[in-house]
């Protein structure tokens, strides 16, 4: 819900700001150096303490590092305060992903799509919640609403985690370095969460620019975005133990790939709409699986292993919208977006890197 409800503010902190898309990207920088801070550390702690104690932890900062970068009146207050919220988002991401796969340990079969469907829903709520909100209450009022609601949820969902001995690891809690096969799993989980990320930073702004809509409907492309992932995640599991990881990826990252060429190309909104749909019916299913991979292919540690995935993958969710700024800037915000469906078929030809353990 948190970063859903950030999608919307894009385009207002632009035109705040009033800078060009290569600026632009060099301030949503800043979320990834936030979190690609955060992720090895977080992943160091969790092995040491147990996930639980970190999750708690993180995910109260990050509702409340929502805040500061709506209340920034210049790059390098906003720059600031998006490296906050970076770091926030990032250490939350390994947390709760460490202690999904321990969740998924616990009942022997696989869970973590349905926690990443969970994490869709948020996604399609926070954006859904900012086209009312950002016209009825305004941005600062909307901010500071989404971080209340985040805190009760939390509050609510605390109590329910597991114990922190049931994920805390064998290992000293130290750095470690990844393995070569846990380095492939987040190459791929790189390219696609890039492609996530591209859409929380980018959609907006791309539907505005090709199909002349107001600004508060931009968020619609998003939130069908984050709806069709959530479908895909809900079924996830039930195909994962049936096909697969390798197929599984595979197929989805073909779909993802034809559902950002029409999303890109099309030439109306509601054709355009459709492309967004077909995106997360896609690339819903890939990272959830590439992160229960990472844990697999580190068994000794598997924060370390989520870690390192996590954090290769972020680096493309948070990193990957900035590069395309660049090179929007550059060509055209078309032409970038349509370099990540071929980033999508290439994931798709690679997907026998998840068969090592799969």
């Amino acid at each position: 819900m948190i970063i859903g409800s950030w999608a919307p503010h894009i385009p207002f902190v632009a035109r705040e700001l009033a800078v060009s898309k290569d600026v632009l990207g060099l301030i949503l920088l800043g979320l990834a150096a936030g979190a690609v801070i955060a992720m090895p550390i977080a992943g160091m702690l969790a092995q040491r303490f147990g996930s639980a104690v970190i999750l708690r932890a993180t995910s109260v900062f990050y509702c409340l590092s929502i805040v500061p970068p709506i209340l920034g009146s210049s790059i390098a207050s906003v720059t600031a305060a998006l490296i906050a919220f970076g770091a926030g988002a990032g250490a939350m991401d390994v947390a709760m992903n460490t202690h999904g796969v321990t969740v998924e340990k616990t009942f022997g079969r696989p869970t973590m799509s349905f926690f990443h469907g969970c994490f869709s829903v948020g996604g399609m709520a926070g954006a859904g919640l900012g086209i009312w909100a950002l016209g009825a209450l305004g941005e600062i009022a909307h901010a500071v609403s989404v971080a209340v609601i985040g805190l009760g949820l939390i509050a609510l969902a605390s109590p329910h985690l597991l114990p922190s001995d049931s994920d805390r690891g064998r290992a000293d809690g130290h750095f470690a370095l990844p393995r070569l096969a846990t380095l492939g799993l987040g190459a791929l989980c790189f390219v696609a969460l890039m492609i996530e990320g591209a859409m929380l930073d980018w959609s907006a702004i791309h539907l505005i620019e090709a199909h002349a809509i107001d600004a508060h409907l931009a968020g619609f492309g998003f939130a069908l975005f984050s709806g069709a992932m959530a479908l895909a995640r809900f079924t996830g599991d039930w195909l994962r133990a049936s096909v697969g990881a390798v197929r599984m990826i595979r197929w989805s990252a073909a779909v993802t790939a034809a559902g950002l060429a029409l999303a890109t190309l099309a030439p109306s909104f509601v054709l355009a709409l459709l492309g967004y749909l077909l995106m997360g019916l896609g690339i819903g299913n890939i990272a959830p699986v590439l992160f229960a991979k990472g844990a697999e292919a580190e068994p000794e540690a598997p924060g370390h292993g989520i870690a390192a995935v996590t954090t290769l993958g972020y680096t493309g969710f948070l990193a990957g919208p900035p590069l395309i700024g660049f090179l929007a800037s550059a060509t055209s915000l078309t032409l970038a977006l349509l370099a990540l469906a071929i980033g999508a078929a290439l994931v798709s030809l690679a997907a026998p890197l998840a068969r090592r353990r799969g």
